[in-house]
């Protein structure tokens, strides 16, 4: 074919790309001149050659060349995974590999020794390249001798070669010439990848006669480069699958792409609402919908799309066959199917692939002869179920086994379910398609069972969510909040210290001290192990008085915080365990000039001291007057632990104590101070009931001239070492340890040694799960042993000398990666531990690993570091099996479950698991709302350059759209770059989409964020009569996405915003207006059918006066009334009446409408007026933005009095509603009704607060599950 239009067209264009034109006579000469070469290389007709090139015309003149040499081209694709194409390079028999300069070392790795390379360079038709044989190779080709290999997944867990004839793919590319205009004058964009097989009528169109336009590689997943190349090079002919033409559609510059005549469609369903949107966008185009398995050549069947059709709705015809192929429907007994009835397509004919590479067995099975009008044909048997209708038109209605279709791309679960069952942590595995919500596009979902004997998790047994994946950011949230800082301080209150922004050593010492998950440092010697368990030894050069308030700022600050542009969350010169910080340090002083006698708290935020107590009377008189004394009171937080951890509190608290006297032991000496832990009692002005961990210590004067910094190894507290090599250490062969400290080594450090104790190690599969990358890129690891009977104050011990280690100058970073309990919750790194050393008894451990780190890593103030607290096993075997498998396989979800569901039959419960992904999805499905204005295009402009996906939603959040900690920091340095903006790295976790930055951009340059045009908030997508929700006092529905995604079933769930929350309202104090502003809101959603109303707390109140007006409208509604009392305030009752600051009731509820739970007292009385709560609340929430925040009190002080409004007029609606009453609250508009029974009445052993949140939530939605819902 191709000689024909060589003959008849030479000049024409054959391959278009950014850097030319070739012509079809240049593209004859270039591939004849490739096929000489690989024949003089010994390839001979049915070899197979590789092609392992990115998409260029090197790639079109590669195929042709091989074509021509009478060889069969077997597509690499240079994105697949290594393993993936050394696979293929094996099953397809490869003689020779045809691949770019650049390509070379990828080819040699990919490939066994006995196949050979031939480097393609690049040329121009302009090149004087002569041989006598460059116009014909001799070589003659048949029908049935084999083009081209495609690799397919397979269903026995590998993927499996296709191989086409020359037979199929001459009918295939004749009929589209003949039957869609794709000859001369026609240009075809080639954007698919090889690896796919619609990619070969692209590749091979010039053999029709139509110049091939050449896509960059990667520009498939970019449909503003698509529109691009389209007008550039007035592309004709275009094929996407219908995920890509649905983004296509949702941009502005598809419309004004006008060269198109003819656009296709395949590899998925293609819907009619779809179909309708491209011939809207474009009418004077062909809308052809192809469908065709790889075992038939590409496309076998095709459909040109129909006024009918759009009209129809559903799923547009896949249509009739091509000509030379046919179709039949074959029942469960392989007889035909009548007109109508469903079975599988069965298809026969020319286009009928060879078979399958190397699988005779398969072969037969996927292309038997069935006997069909009294003959034996052959067909392909293809597994999707379809129905021909009266016309003769094929309906497809999906698979008849597990194979599925992603983006165009057939794909066998099982071949994925078994990449992921032989990853090391995962003990079960079931893969499912499932549409994603944040692109509507169908992907897959896995579903994951860990192995816990492979895969530790921390609180094992007591796992929560956030420990599978950090999806939700609960430790980031967590860590934002500074759960360990006292917040019931104002900041008026407190004496501001000098030195606020550190010393510079201070800031070096707190980004170098961190906790190593890389080591980039070069190889690890036996010198560097030895020198880091010496230890270094400090002078003290005379002791300092620590007479005067700088002396102490000075000490206090090396335990404050300091902050970095390129981080989200402040650093710390001591570490913590999951950087929660719930050590604080009180400081008890006396004699000190500047600073009052007393117990004081040091809030590490603000560098400022908080006097809290008198603590207790000095004892030591100097010259008439109190001497100079500092002690420290160190008060470990449990509940700052347990926001993220459920076992192991006391044990994380004492650790982290620990690496905090680490820490005070240097500083300590910088100040000519010893440290000395004291038994004394804490003063009553610090503790507080279940907090531990308590530490005190006297910073006192050595008594001799040097002292000695303790050792690491043994020390006054009877801490001992190990050592492992697992990695390579030069001069130590890999084993266990036993340091041995001898004293005698330098002025400057002690004497050690290492003593063999075996070679038995803790294994990579030991150590928590989220480190165990770490644990491969390591050289050792360091085991910080003590008595068992020490308990607490042993594991400090532990933290104590890890700390030392951690500061170093011999450029070896550490990771903590286990450690023992004192309450039967071992981590398995310390449980194996001890079964390695039994002969030392019952001993508490405390493990790190250990590796060179650079002296960027040390210097580094970024985030590269905090890794672990972004990705959890979810996200990690996810970046794994992108590793193993190609893109378009990898799942786009992966969800650990504990076990697998079984249903009735026996078998796993796909829809129980397809529901969990679901009732964790809240993001809406397919809503298309693109940027207004040009602040959200600017941000969303900078949102693509980090995500590398286009917005179509401006109300999509970061994070749901694939975003992490990271490119959060890199999407507001843009942000604040690109606009000119000071956005604070963590305004994403409080304004996380770009409608809401952009609104916060604005408000700072005083220029109008754009209106919303609804207060309706869609929290979850779905069908039927809609489920609404009314939010309480203050009207802010965030709130409710819990309850949101549990009583959802399948229905779609909006909440209503309260009037005067969104820029520019104006607060409703009237009970009246605010219902029938309410009700606009939810006007459009009544055609759907009577909803259901839920109304929580002063929302029950809203909810119940709107069906009111509905039911005077004869529509009824369910209702469900959710806490409508009041809470009960100990020592403030709640007199019913308007807002006032004066009255310790409000102040109370307004700071619950923020804190979403009661308040401190000692909050409630320091609020006095509002411009007070208002700074307090700053200091308490200071992520919230003010303009929010501000129009939130604005609301409750315009309804706080409506509670108390008649409502006499609502007794008959709510003798019908369901009402669900919290423990502990008090008085409700229902009590006003005089009603005897309300039939559907229950309480709940729950507060007010926590019916929306935790197990409060679930036992409600469990209540609104029962059939009165349903």
């Amino acid at each position: 074919m191709l000689a024909g239009v060589v003959r008849d067209r030479p000049d024409a264009p054959a391959v278009v790309d950014d850097e030319g034109v070739l012509t079809f006579e240049g593209l004859w000469r270039d591939a004849g001149i490739l096929a000489r070469r690989l024949l003089d290389a010994g390839v001979g007709r049915g070899d197979c050659v590789g092609l392992l090139l990115e998409p260029g015309r090197s790639l079109v003149v590669s195929v042709w060349a091989v074509l021509r040499a009478g060889a069969v081209y077997v597509p690499l694709a240079v994105d697949y995974p290594t393993p993936r194409l050394q696979l293929m390079a094996r099953d397809s028999g490869l003689r020779l590999v045809l691949t770019a300069p650049g390509l070379r070392a990828r080819a040699e790795s990919i490939l066994p020794a006995c196949v050979g390379i031939l480097i393609v360079e690049d040329r121009s038709s302009a090149d004087v390249l002569t041989i006598e044989t460059a116009d014909g190779t001799g070589v003659e080709i048949g029908p049935d001798h084999r083009a081209y290999v495609i690799y397919t997944s397979g269903t026995t867990g590998r993927p499996k070669g296709v191989s086409i004839r020359h037979r199929g793919l001459v009918a295939q590319l004749g009929w589209l010439g003949s039957d869609h205009d794709l000859g001369p004058g026609a240009r075809i964009l080639f954007k698919t990848p090889t690896s796919f097989d619609a990619a070969q009528w692209e590749l091979l169109a010039g053999a029709t006669g139509a110049t091939v336009v050449i896509a960059p590689q990667g520009a498939h997943r970019d449909v503003g480069e698509l529109c691009t190349l389209v007008h550039r090079h007035q592309v004709t002919h275009l094929q996407c699958v219908p995920t890509v033409w649905s983004a296509m559609v949702a941009i502005p510059r598809f419309a004004t792409c006008t060269s198109l005549t003819a656009l296709f469609s395949g590899g998925e369903a293609l819907t009619a609402s779809l179909a309708r949107e491209l011939v809207q966008l474009h009418p004077s185009a062909r809308l052809v919908n192809l469908y065709g398995p790889t075992e038939t050549t590409i496309n076998v069947t095709a459909h040109v799309v129909t006024p009918d059709d759009l009209d129809a709705g559903g799923i547009v015809s896949i249509g009739r066959p091509v000509p030379g192929s046919w179709t039949v429907v074959l029942g469960d007994d392989d007889t035909p199917c009548a007109t109508g009835e469903l079975g599988e397509l069965c298809i026969g004919g020319v286009q009928l692939a060879a078979g399958y590479v190397g699988l005779d067995e398969l072969t037969e099975e996927r292309f038997p002869s069935v006997v069909l009008e009294g003959a034996l044909r052959r067909v392909y048997r293809t597994g999707d179920l379809v129905r021909r209708d009266a016309a003769g038109l094929l309906e497809f209605h999906g698979r008849s086994d597990d194979q599925v279709k992603v983006n165009g791309h057939r794909i066998e679960t099982l071949e994925v379910k078994t990449a992921i069952e032989a990853h090391h942590w995962v003990a079960d595995a079931e893969v499912l398609p499932w549409v994603d919500p944040r692109t509507g596009a169908s992907t897959l979902a896995a579903f994951v069972v860990l192995d816990s004997d492979e895969a530790p998790l921390m609180d094992q047994g007591a796992t929560g969510q956030h420990h599978l994946s950090k999806d939700d950011h609960t430790q980031v949230h967590a860590q934002l909040a500074d759960p360990g800082v006292r917040h019931d301080l104002h900041a008026a209150s407190g004496t501001v210290l000098p030195g606020q922004d550190g010393r510079p050593e201070q800031r070096e010492l707190a980004f170098r001290r961190t906790s190593y998950r890389t080591f980039e440092g070069g190889t690890v010697t036996s010198d560097h192990v030895l020198r880091l368990l010496q230890g270094e030894r400090l002078s003290l050069t005379g002791p300092r008085a620590l007479a005067d308030l700088a002396d102490v700022a000075d000490l206090l600050r090396w335990f404050g915080a300091f902050d970095s542009e390129d981080r989200l969350l402040p650093k710390y010169a001591y570490a913590s365990p999951g950087a929660l910080y719930a050590t604080q340090v009180y400081v008890e002083v006396s004699g000190v000039h500047g600073l009052d006698d007393g117990v004081h708290y040091y809030h590490p935020r603000r560098h400022a001291l908080h006097r809290v107590g008198d603590g207790a009377p000095p004892s030591n008189i100097h010259q008439g007057r109190p001497a100079a004394r500092v002690r420290l009171h160190l008060r470990g937080v449990r509940d700052a632990i347990r926001s993220v951890y459920a076992v192991n509190v006391d044990e994380v608290l004492a650790f982290e104590v620990g690496h905090l006297l680490g820490l005070l032991d240097d500083v300590a000496a910088a100040h000519g101070r010893a440290v000395l832990i004291v038994d004394d009692a804490v003063p009553p002005e610090v503790g507080v009931e279940g907090d531990v961990c308590w530490t005190t210590v006297d910073l006192v004067a050595p008594t001799l001239p040097v002292a000695e910094r303790p050792d690491p190894g043994v020390g006054p507290e009877g801490v001992e070492v190990l050592v492992q090599v697992h990695g390579q250490v030069v001069g130590l062969r890999p084993g266990l340890y036993r340091v041995r400290l001898d004293g005698e080594a330098s002025e400057s450090r002690r004497g050690a040694s290492l003593e063999p104790i075996g070679d038995e190690l803790v294994e990579r599969r030991h150590v928590v799960a989220i480190n165990q990358r770490s644990y491969a890129a390591s050289a050792f690891a360091v085991a910080l042993r003590c008595p068992r009977a020490a308990g607490l104050s042993g594991l400090r011990a532990l933290g104590r000398a890890l700390h030392r280690l951690q500061d170093n100058s011999v450029g070896i970073g550490l990771l903590s990666s286990g450690y023992s309990s004192l309450s039967g919750r071992e981590l398995p790194a310390a449980a194996r531990l001890t079964a390695l050393v039994p002969e030392d008894g019952d001993k508490l451990s405390y493990i790190a690993l250990a590796g060179r780190v650079s002296e960027d890593q040390q210097r580094a103030e970024d985030m590269r570091e905090d890794v672990v607290h972004m990705s959890g096993p979810q996200e990690i075997l996810r970046d794994d099996l992108a590793a193993a498998l190609p893109r378009y396989m990898v799942p786009s979800r992966v969800m650990v479950v504990p076990s697998m569901p079984i249903g009735a039959t026996g078998k796993v419960d796909r829809a129980a698991l397809l529901a969990a992904l679901e009732d964790e999805t809240t993001v809406p499905r397919g809503e298309h709302r693109p940027p207004v204005g040009p602040i959200e295009q600017r941000i969303a402009d900078c949102w693509t350059q980090v995500l590398g996906q286009d917005v179509l939603d401006v109300e999509l959040d970061f994070f749901a759209a694939g975003g992490n900690s990271l490119a959060a920091v890199r999407l507001v340095h843009l942000v604040n770059d690109r606009l000119g903006a000071a956005l604070p790295v963590h305004v994403l976790f409080t304004h996380g989409t770009v409608r809401q930055l952009a609104a916060r951009v604005a408000k700072a340059e005083g220029d109008p964020a754009p209106a919303s045009a609804s207060r309706l908030v869609r929290l979850v997508d779905g069908v039927g009569p809609a489920i609404v929700l009314w939010p309480g006092l203050g009207g802010y529905p965030a709130s409710l996405a819990p309850l949101a995604r549990l009583v959802a079933r399948g229905r779609p769930v909006v909440a209503v915003q309260t009037r005067g929350l969104n820029e520019g309202e104006r607060p409703v104090d009237d009970v009246d207006e605010l219902v029938r502003s309410d009700l606009a809101e939810i006007e459009p959603l009544l055609s759907a059918g009577a909803p259901t109303f839920i109304g929580y707390s002063f929302g029950a109140r809203v909810a119940t006066d709107v069906a009111c007006s509905l039911a005077q409208r004869g529509i009824d509604v369910e209702l469900v009334l959710l806490a409508p009392g009041s809470p009960l305030v100990p020592d403030a009752p709640d007199p019913a009446g308007e807002a006032d600051f004066a009255d310790p009731y409000f102040r109370t509820i307004l700071w619950s409408v923020f804190l979403g739970r009661l308040p401190a007292p000692v909050l409630v009385a320091a609020t006095r007026d509002r411009s007070g709560f208002e700074r307090l609340l700053r200091e308490q929430r200071p992520e919230l933005d003010r303009g929010l925040a501000a129009r939130i009190v604005d609301v409750v002080l315009a309804t706080f009095g409506l509670r108390a409004a008649e409502a006499g007029h609502l007794r008959a609606v709510v003798e019908r509603a369901r009402v669900i009453d919290a423990e502990g609250d008090g008085w409700s508009f229902l009590d006003r009704l005089d009603l005897d029974l309300v039939p559907q009445r229950v309480r709940i052993p729950v507060d007010h607060y926590e019916v929306l949140r935790g197990p409060g939530v679930q036992v409600v939605a469990d209540l609104l599950g029962e059939p009165a819902l349903a």
